[in-house]
This record gives C-alpha cells, structure tokens and sequence, in this order.
C-alpha cells in the first residue's frame, strides 16, 4: 500500500494496515466454508485445468494464464486449488475496497468541509475504521459474493474465468482510480490503463463499464486529460493489456486446430464480442433500477457540491443540508437493502449473470455514506458562525446509533440469512458426489466405455472428478456422443488419449466434412467387444438402433440388440429387482434433495429473523444445485418407473402404482419434469379405469415451457409413457431415420391402446418404410421377409381394429403385395412356416376387395388390384381394372402393365398399340421399347428389333446394366447384329 503524507497514525493503520486485517479474516471464512466438491458451476474450469476439455479456446487468456500452474498439481488437487484461488481473489477484492473506502474523499458536501480538515479529505475521525469494516461485511457476506469466495464458479459459456477474478480486476482498477486522486502518481494511471486492457481481454463485458471509467479518469484528471501525450499512453497501455485477446488464437494455432487457425479463431472472438455489445441483456429494463445502488451513489460522491442552490438565506442552507444528509441516509439505507437480496436486486432480476461489479460499486457506496452520516453528525463543525441546532445533539447522537446498529446487524443479519444456504449448498455438493460414487459403483472394475451427449456434459465432468476425489484410476473411456459425430479433432483428441483403443482406424475416410454416423456406431461395436457400455442419462437417436439400454440404477448399459428381431427384451425380474433395492437405497438422499427444494434453508417460523426478512420482503432461494441434483434423480426415476410400467403385467396394478409413485417422485424432484407430469397423469387415469383419448401434440404445446420441440423435453425428463406422445415421437423417430426405436413406440401404442388403429397402422407403415431405404444399418436390422411379414401382420391387425377404414384396407393391400414380392426374391431362403408368394398376393386381393366394396372404381385400389392379379398370373382378370384406369385418367402406367398382360398372352397386337401410345407419351419409357422390340423379335422383324431395343438400352437407367433382362437384350441384339439384320 502507499503511504502518503499527511495522514496521522490512525489513518495509516484504516488505509494500511486494516484492508489486510480485513481480508485475511475473511479469507479464513471462506477458507473454512470452502466447497471440497464440484458442483455443476465449477465444472467447466476443472474440465480446463484438468485437460477434459478438447474445444479450442476463445476466452478468459488472463484467467487461463493465472491458473495455469493447477495443471501441474495431482488430479485430487485441482478442485481444492481452483476454490482456493477463488478464496484468495475474493479477500484480495475485499482488501482493496477497504483500501477503497478510505480513499474516498469527504469533502463533497459543505458540512463535510465544515469538519473534515485533512489536506487530503480523507476521513480522519476516531471512528474511521468502521465504514471500511462495514462495507468489507456487506460485500463479503453477500450471497453472490460469498458463493463465488467458496467455488471458482463459472456463471456462463463466456465468463469461464469466473466472476470473481473478473471482480479483481474491476476492484483494482477502482482502486487505481481513487489512489491517483490522493497521490497525483502518474504510475496509477498507467496501471489503470493497463488493468483495464487486462480486464477487457479476460471479460470483453468490462466495456459495458468503459463509460463510467472513462467519465470518471476525465473527471479526476481534468482538463490535463486531454493532453496528447496523456491520452497515447494510456491508450497504448490500454493495448498491450487487451493484445492478450491474441493468446486464444495463438494457443489454437499451435495445438493445430483445422478449423480454428489464428485468423478464423481471432474473427470468432471479434464478432462474438460484436454480437455481445449488440446484444441487450434481457434484464437490460431493470438496468437503471441496478444503476440506483451502484453507480449513482458513486456518481454523487464524485460531485463537490456547494454549500446550497442559489438561496443563501439561512432557510435555504438549511434545506439543502437536510436534503443532503436526508439523501445519504436514504441511499445508504437502499444499498444495504439491496445487499440483502430483495426483489428488485440484480441477483433475483437477472438470472444467471451474477453482477458482482454493482454489489462491489454498492458496498464502496455502503462505505462512503457511513462515513459521511458518522463525520457530519458525530464531529462539530470547526467554524461555529451558525446558532446550534434547535434540538440540540439529540438527532446526531440518534443518527451515530443508527449508523451502528445498521453496522451490527446487517452483517449479522447477512451472515444468518447466507451461510445455510452455503451449508446446503456443501450438503447438496455431498449428495451429488454420493450419486457419482454410486455410478462408479456400477461400471466394472476393468473399465468401461462412458457416454454422454453434449448437452449432458456436466454428468461425465462430474463422474471424473469424483474419481480425482476418490484418487481412482480407472481405465475407463469417456466419450462425448454429440461431438464424436460433429469433429474430427474430437475423434483425433480420443485417438491420442487412449491409444490402445484405435479409434481412428475405425473411420473409413477422414477426408469427409464430419464423421459418418455409421462409423460412430462400429466404432461402439468395437469398443463394445472388449468393454461393457454405459450411458449417463436416457437418451435416443442412432446408437440406439444397434444397442438397447439396460437400467442399472443411474446409469443404462448398453447391449446389442438381437439382429432377428425389431423389439428389444423386457427387464428380467432379477434385473427389477436389483433396481428396487437401489432405489430404496437412495430414498434417503431424494427425500433429503425434495425437502430442500420445497422447503429451502430459511430462518426458524416466527423468529425475529423471519419477522425482519417478511419486512423486507427477503425471500430463501431454492438451493441451484438441489435443482441440478434434483434433475439428475428425476430423469432416472421417470425412467425407472416407465420400464416398471412396461414390463407390468396386464392384470398387475401392483406394479403400475408402484410405477405411479416413481413417476409421482420425480415430479418432486423437478416441477420442470414434463414426461414425469404426463406419465404420473396417464399412470393415475389407467388406474382409475380412464381410457386415453387421442389428442393432437399441439394439445401439450403449453407443457413445451423453455424447449422448442419434445426431443428436448425427453432429453430433459426422460422417457414419455403415454400414447399420444408414443405416437408423435414415433413419426419423429421415424423422420430421423431411428426405424427401431420408432417401431417400439409404435408397439407401445399399440399395447396402450389396443383398440386404436394407429398403432398397427404406424408400426406398418414404418416396416414398409424400412424395405424400401435400407440404409447402411441394414446389416443390424432384422431380414426383409421378417421386416415384410410383420408388416403384413401389423397391417392385419389395423384391419382388424377397424375393418371399414379405406385407409387400412389399403395399407394391408400395400403390405401383403410387397410381402408377395420379398418372398418372390427371397425364394430360396423361405421355410415351411413362411407364407407362400401366392398367399401374400391372395391376402391383398382380399384386402382390395373390401376397399372396392367401399369405394367403387377407386383407382389406387384398382391398380393394387391389377398388380397382385398380375403377380399371381392371372392376366385376363387383371387387364379388367387397368382397363377401368385407362378409362379414368389414361394412367400410362396402366397402359404400359395392360401392354405387358397383352403381350403375355400373346396378344400382339394390342400389346403393340398400347405400347405405341405409351412411347408417344413418354418417349423416355424405356419398358415399352422392350415390349415393342419383344413383338418384332416374334414377329420376325429384325430390324425393327433392333431399333426398339438399342432405344430400350439408351433410354435406361444406369442400374439398368445389372439387371438379367438388360443382360438378355444385350446377347440377343449382338447375336441380330450379327447375323446382319
């Protein structure tokens, strides 16, 4: 600290001595509440200094330099390093806003001229030391304050430094501020100026503040501001702080990041602060309400004011020293209330963003106006010109009191209200790490394979650093799934980490723009001959085509799904009944995170305590990490009951309530839970005797909340039993090309709702689906007779559900001939218990007949009809309804197969007119120039066979080479040419 001239001893020890007193006591606070485990908010930067984290960096390069050496330390250090580091930046902030408090000048006002007589007006009364102690108090007691002292938090994706390392940095340049208008030091400016480049680097929202400080440098320098010399240096002290902004790129250069080179990351960065300064904070409406405790204050106190407004008389001095010292009690009043969390303070209005600057702006108010309030109305005036005041020192001695008793308890006040909600914050840290080590306690000992999805990342960070607490090496593989299908540099980062795995090897081309979701799951197959799979969370989507999860407590293993079969196995009654005997193991620890969500850390009913929070009006918050823990339970819970639910016998309601209280807990746990909501809703009316009722999606839509779209609502919550939901996350399933996983929603429709068609009809419409885009998972997916007979058989069953629905019969017409033509093809493959070809075609000239019997003349059914009558051989009877098509609409189509029926019988010459007629439509249709060189080739007119075939290979396809028929054609025209036809 500097010592200046002209300060008494006392003075020296409230600027020197006390701010270090001051911090290192708090810093023992801090110490001794110290958070051991890592919660969701200090995940992201263990994840850095523990290397978990493969992205490039963009932000935070003070931050990133500062803690760098937590890299070198044990992997059981990290945590308890970070956190102290946070502890030792909030008692440094601490010292230097008692620094700050005395360096505040109290001279401002004409009765602080009137008693304050120091050449320096810093305050010198006997009892200075009390507005720095107080502030200290305030600030360092605050919840936002105090819970970032105990964890180095980071409060979101841009401020992974952590807020209170940013608050350092804003604390010192304030301090530089105030140490330069005391000394007139040129260097103070000079380490403003580079402070804040540093600042600016680190946290680009430090240009919010860049007004307030730039007012505040002009205001303090004076007119010598704008000499040219003055403003070079400190824009060019400014710059070499922020070229610090060039480490990122740098850093991403050298680590060889493709796609985040130094120019494209720089670019980030600029248009990501662009993007920030452009974008207004949703809180930006209540922004002036923050301004009143924080920057108007200091403002004010920046302000000489004279000693009245133009009126001289006595009454008019007199008002305007009462408006004076009226406002400063009131603004300090005001500051301390915000202190305590009320309402309108910045941490209930503006969510995650912590606003730490205002607190500390609030605290160093905080110290000024008790200083003022002790200076004005405990020391007299040293000219006495003016009569006494008419009730003597009664209002001043009533003022000193109140300034005390404010010191007293608020901080006591402060401290009751905030250190429970610290101590359950510890307790939920607890309990959180008892879910992990639970986990841990479920994977094999010889290493598993751990997945998460992106979204989902704080459970895998979680998981690793309960190991580093519980000093576990373990050779387990942990794996990001969302970013193992987006990023090359990802599956290279996997690669070098575990080598012995050969994970890049399993990538057939990595010259493509991302990885192939095939090659993501061989390369889980894999894996998974070696290792067993785990899954954190419930989720969907292409793994889940080739594994199904298998639940075990909080985490799902994954196995391989059977290729013979589109449904996946029951849970077996000893695999439910380990899970029961989980579940009531844990039962303490949900009912211990329930009640602290519903009945938050608060003060005992009735006290003094409570009386003053009500007047207050200062609630207790819910507890975030209670919430997070909450969630976790909730999601696994809903899941848990929806496998209790689906493997319940029909006759069992045992189990069903016994599902219905999972689902109801769950609900508990997280009120956000919406599959737990509407599975609790359908569990309770299956009991009740409450058949469903269809309903559209759009129904739920004001269940959405937050989320955009369902997936993200069963991402979230888990699992949706219910068969409207069944339904619609069926087709979505279906879309994304996840046909198993879209199959088992549909069949769980269909069991939920026996009696609806919907689920028959779905489930046959995606087996169709199925046959007809046999993607590259087809090797995993049941053969396409059994594919095509479960179609048939889901098609039966909608027909049987409702028989006079044209929809349906369709649908069984539809799946019955494409079974016709899957056993056709498949011919030697077939067994005895397999439907013939000709039972499949039969089965859909039934189906035909029905929709005809509805519908006359219905031209989709007529053309089934002449198909499978085709297929069956059956020519005459077939040429009856394409002959109806022709007459409707001179469908092409049924010209060309009647040409064919025509041809087959030996009908030349009408097969050769509808040919003719075909051609002259559709020049391109290259069947009916085969048809037409077939009838010359019989009728002996070479050359015309010619002709009519060379058009038949010329028009074709590509594909058309592979086929026998083209082949046929090929040999017979050589062998015409030939012969010199």
């Amino acid at each position: 600290m500097t010592n200046e001239t002209g300060l008494n001893r006392g003075a020296k020890f409230v600027g020197c001595v006390l701010p270090w007193l001051l911090g290192g006591a708090m810093f023992v606070v801090y110490f001794i509440t110290l958070y051991h485990i890592a919660t969701p908010s200090t995940l992201n930067p263990l994840a850095e200094v523990s290397g978990w984290n493969w992205r490039p960096k963009f932000f935070a390069p003070v931050a990133f330099l500062v803690t760098y050496p937590i890299h070198w330390l044990p992997d059981h250090f990290k945590l308890p390093a970070l956190n102290c580091f946070a502890a030792g930046c909030a008692a440094l902030t601490l010292v230097l806003l008692a620094r700050s408090v005395a360096l505040l000048p109290h001279d401002r006002t004409n009765e602080q001229r009137l008693r304050e007589q120091g050449g320096l007006s810093l305050l010198s009364i006997p009892t200075a030391w009390l507005p720095p102690l107080f502030a200290v108090l305030v600030c360092g007691l605050q919840l936002s304050f105090w819970e970032r002292a105990v964890e180095f938090r980071a409060d979101s994706i841009f401020f992974d430094n952590g807020e209170i390392f940013n608050l350092l940095i804003f604390a010192y340049i304030v301090r530089c501020l105030l140490e330069f208008r005391v000394s007139r030091r040129e260097s103070w400016l000079t380490r403003f100026a580079l402070a804040y480049g540093f600042g600016l680097a680190n946290n680009w929202a430090m240009i919010g503040y860049f007004p307030l400080f730039l007012t505040a440098l002009v205001w303090i320098k004076g007119f010598d501001f704008f000499h040219w010399r003055f403003v070079v240096r400190m824009l060019g002290c400014g710059l070499v702080g922020t070229c610090l902004l060039l480490l990122p790129p740098l850093l991403n250069q050298l680590h060889g990041y493709s796609d985040f080179a130094f120019g494209p990351t720089l670019r980030l960065i600029l248009s990501n602060i662009k993007l920030g300064l452009l974008h207004i904070p949703p809180e930006k409406k209540w922004l002036l309400l923050f301004a009143f405790s924080s920057v108007l204050p200091v403002f004010l106190m920046g302000i000489r004011w004279s000693s009245s407004f133009g009126d001289n008389s006595p009454m008019g001095v007199t008002l305007a020293t009462f408006g004076f010292n009226f406002g400063h009690a009131f603004l300090l009043v005001y500051c301390l209330w915000v202190s305590l969390d009320p309402p309108f303070s910045p941490r209930e209005l503006a969510g995650i963003v912590p606003y730490l600057p205002l607190y500390y702006l609030g605290s160093l108010s905080i110290g000024y106006f008790s200083g003022y309030l002790l200076l004005v109305f405990g020391i007299p005036r040293a000219k006495r010109r003016q009569r006494p005041p008419l009730l003597g020192r009664w209002p001043g001695r009533f003022v000193i009191t109140g300034v005390w008793l404010l010191a007293v308890t608020v901080p006591l006040f402060l401290a009751a209200k905030n250190l429970p909600q610290i101590r359950v914050g510890r307790a939920i840290a607890e309990a959180s790490n008892r879910y992990f080590s639970r986990v841990e306690g479920v994977l094999p000992s010889r290493g598993a394979v751990i997945l998460a999805d992106n979204d989902n990342l704080p459970m895998l960070y979680s998981l690793r650093a309960t190991y580093d607490r519980n000093r576990q090496k373990r050779d387990d593989i942990f794996i990001e799934t969302s970013s193992l299908s987006q990023s090359w540099e990802y599956i290279r980062m996997l690669d070098a980490e575990y080598p012995m795995a050969g994970i890049l090897g399993v990538f057939r081309s990595t010259n493509a723009t991302q990885p192939t979701e095939p090659d993501c799951i061989h390369l889980l197959e894999k894996l998974a001959q070696n290792r067993e799979i785990y899954y954190l969370h419930p989720s969907f989507g292409y793994y889940f085509e080739r594994f199904y999860p298998e639940s075990r407590g909080l985490v799902y293993r994954l196995n391989f799904i059977p290729t013979n079969t589109w449904t996946t196995p029951m849970p077996s009654a000893e695999l439910l009944a380990e899970n029961r005997s989980f579940w009531k193991d844990v039962s303490d620890d949900l009912q211990f995170v329930v009640r602290t969500i519903h009945n938050p850390a608060a003060s005992v009913p009735g006290g003094p305590l409570q009386r003053l929070e009500h007047f207050a009006h200062i609630s207790t918050e819910t507890n975030q990490f209670a919430v997070a823990l909450g969630r976790n339970y909730s999601r696994a819970l809903d899941y848990w009951g929806v496998e209790l639910a689906k493997s319940a016998p029909a006759e069992n309601t045992n189990q069903w309530r016994e599902a219905g209280a999972c689902f109801n807990l769950a609900r508990q746990l997280s009120q956000d839970n919406r599959p737990a909501r509407v599975n609790f809703e359908f569990n309770r009316d299956t009991l009740m005797g409450i058949p469903p009722a269809f309903k559209n999606l759009s129904d739920f839509d004001e269940m959405l909340g937050d989320y955009s779209v369902w997936y993200q609502v069963i991402t979230s919550g888990g699992p949706l039993d219910e068969p409207n939901f069944c339904r619609a996350f069926g087709v979505i399933l279906r879309d994304g090309n996840n046909y198993r996983q879209a199959i088992q929603q549909f069949e769980r429709l269909q069991t939920l709702m026996p009696l609806d068609p919907n689920g028959p009809f779905q489930l046959a419409e995606t087996y169709l689906y199925v046959l007809n885009h046999r993607d590259e998972l087809y090797y995993a997916y049941p053969t396409p007779v059994q594919t095509a007979i479960a179609a048939a058989a889901a098609a039966e069953q909608a027909v049987r559900v409702d028989p006079g629905n044209t929809n349906t019969l369709s649908l069984k017409a539809l799946a019955n001939w494409q079974l016709g033509l899957v056993l056709q093809a498949n011919s030697n493959s077939l067994d005895s218990s397999m439907p013939s070809p000709s039972q499949a075609y039969s089965n859909s000239l039934t189906a035909i007949g029905q929709w005809l019997r509805i519908v006359p003349d219905q031209p989709n059914a007529l053309f089934f009809q002449s198909m499978s009558l085709m297929q069956l051989d059956q020519l005459d009877r077939a040429i009856i309804p394409l002959t109806t098509l022709i007459a409707q609409s001179n469908n092409p189509v049924a010209r060309l197969n009647r040409a064919i029926c025509y041809l087959r019988l030996g009908n030349l010459d009408d097969s050769k007119q509808d040919y003719e007629l075909v051609i002259k439509a559709h020049p391109e249709a290259y069947q009916a120039y085969y048809g037409l060189g077939e009838i010359a080739y019989r009728q002996k007119d070479f050359p015309a066979a010619i002709k009519y075939y060379e058009s038949y290979e010329s028009n074709g396809p590509p594909t058309l080479k592979e086929g026998d028929e083209y082949k046929t054609v090929d040999t017979r025209l050589k062998q015409l040419k030939s012969a010199g036809h």
